[in-house]
């Protein structure tokens, strides 16, 4: 955690990466964003891991901490529609484009 000065400290309360029955094993996109223009960052976790193919499995179900803004992240990806487990491609840059548009 970001002490404000420039420094680092170690805190174990502030995020719950376990929120899946699962190993949380695979292969993940993350970003750090305000998606919801509060003015604190929020973490998105895209998941894909190989050889799982139901879009059940919560090693593919996506995930969305939202931050408080006191950053206390609660996973909410459900609330905002994001919690899927699907993947779209490989598919044609045509495709992708009117998917886009």
């Amino acid at each position: 955690m970001n002490d404000g000065a420039g420094g680092l400290t170690e805190s174990a309360t502030t995020m719950n990466f376990d929120v899946t029955s699962t190993d949380d094993s695979g292969n993940y996109g993350s970003v750090w964003t305000d998606f919801d223009n509060d003015g604190d960052l929020d973490l998105y976790i895209a998941k894909c891991r190989q050889g799982v193919n139901s879009p059940t499995d919560g090693r593919r179900i996506n995930v969305l901490f939202v931050n408080d803004g006191s950053n206390n992240f609660t996973e909410a990806a459900a609330t905002y529609g994001i919690n899927v487990g699907w993947q779209v491609g490989p598919l044609p840059l045509e495709t992708l484009i009117m998917m886009v548009t």
